[in-house]
């Protein structure tokens, strides 16, 4: 694997995407909000054992 296969070209949920007034119950908002830095989180890690 590649430092490249960790390339992040977009998150899979984005918080822009949500509408103005959200009709998601409270525990899938907060995982939308959480998806980003978890996704973000994942693909850093996974360069640090690529460099190790």
């Amino acid at each position: 694997m590649s430092f490249s296969d960790h390339k992040i070209t977009q998150f899979a949920h984005k918080i822009t995407d949500l509408p103005d007034q959200p009709s998601l119950p409270a525990n899938e908002l907060k995982a939308r909000f959480d998806s980003s830095p978890e996704e973000l989180r994942q693909a850093v890690n996974g360069i640090c054992d690529e460099a190790s």
